[in-house]
């Protein structure tokens, strides 16, 4: 069967390309021909654009803010370069980019994961994403572990969730949260099924990472969300356990480095100190102690349900709690856990491919 995979493969985010390179993987290992639609989403191509015309002009008269945007914009066009090497060796693209159109001639499409249901600069959720488009009359559209936030799922609303959901012969939210959001509005009962990074087998990670550069004891940082009132709370936070297990401290979100080198950092920790869903899921995956903290900001669901569901939720914490220690994880009860939901998530994807739910 050729399959495929729309998401946010251009984004140049660890979590959204790493999670995109393991959806392929899992549906390749299932036997499928599978590339990844080329799509440009506009948000995302904005998003990441080293320099934007509009902007730059703007900016212009004003020196003061220019030379941080050309500081801003020199870094984005390094990290372009960062993430082309992933893209050419582990993405199979198609070999065409599409900006207003889908190609028709897959047997089947998988939506998802990432968030792939937030909300587009102009207040709605990218019809693509959504399932508008034009396909083969017998092709398949499948929504895999899609997530996005309360907000866009409410902003929805009711009917056009209902719509949206019902394009698609089978659907997954990645968060029970919003599985649960959606039946109180809807009535719909909709499955959930975890993200393609915790899906793969593991040892897809551990091939994948690079030769740890740094020998030293560490404590990795990892953040993609900062709270307003106190943005180096996680760092503060990842300083003192440091100090107090004899570590220094690697702010990884803060270094310019390849996706494998991102991968390795992980799985050389010595702790975890995040307020990222990846990064907890690697923390997971690598078997590194870790603690995620609960920013209150609407978007924690995205860690806060899988912690829940593996038993690990004395590992969320809270801008007030210090780290005194590293924590005695009971990974093999977690993986136990996740081992069954592995297979939940292969049966949802199996039967999405060869059924008509």
């Amino acid at each position: 069967m050729r399959i495929g995979i729309l998401t946010f493969h251009r984004a140049l985010n660890y979590g959204a390309v790493l999670q995109c390179y393991a959806l392929q993987s899992v549906l390749q290992s299932l036997g499928h021909d599978v590339k990844v639609i080329d799509y440009r989403q506009p948000d995302v191509e904005l998003a990441y654009k080293p320099i934007v015309l509009s902007w730059l002009l703007k900016k212009l008269p004003f020196p003061h803010k220019l030379l941080p945007y050309l500081k801003d914009a020199a870094r984005m066009r390094r990290r372009h370069k960062l993430f082309k090497p992933f893209e050419k060796q582990y993405l199979s693209l198609t070999s065409n980019a599409y900006t207003d159109s889908i190609p028709d001639d897959f047997d089947a499409y998988v939506v998802g994961s990432d968030q792939v249901w937030r909300l587009c600069q102009d207040g709605r959720p990218d019809r693509f994403y959504s399932g508008d488009f034009a396909r083969g009359a017998n092709s398949r559209l499948i929504g895999y572990a899609v997530s996005s936030t309360q907000r866009s799922v409410e902003t929805m609303g009711a009917e056009n969730l209902g719509h949206a959901i019902g394009r698609f012969d089978s659907f997954s939210f990645r968060e029970a949260n919003y599985a649960s959001l959606t039946k109180k509005m809807t009535g719909l009962d909709v499955e959930t099924t975890i993200d393609p990074t915790l899906l793969v087998d593991e040892k897809v990670w551990h091939e994948m990472a690079d030769s740890p550069r740094r020998h030293k004891k560490y404590v990795l940082v990892y953040e993609v969300r900062t709270l307003a009132e106190c943005p180096d709370m996680l760092i503060r936070r990842a300083t003192a356990l440091a100090e107090r297990i004899g570590a220094e401290v690697v702010d990884v979100s803060r270094l310019e480095i390849g996706v494998g080198e991102f991968v390795s950092y992980f799985r050389n920790a010595a702790a975890v100190v995040t307020s990222s869903f990846h990064a907890t899921a690697f923390s997971i995956i690598f078997e590194r102690p870790f603690y995620t903290y609960v920013l209150n900001d609407g978007k924690d669901s995205r860690y806060v349900d899988l912690l829940t569901s593996l038993g690990l939720s004395d590992l969320l914490k809270t801008k007030d709690d210090e780290l005194m220690g590293l924590p005695d994880v009971d990974f093999l009860s977690a993986k136990k856990i996740l081992t069954d939901m592995r297979a939940a998530s292969m049966d949802f994807l199996t039967h999405a491919l060869t059924d008509k739910r």
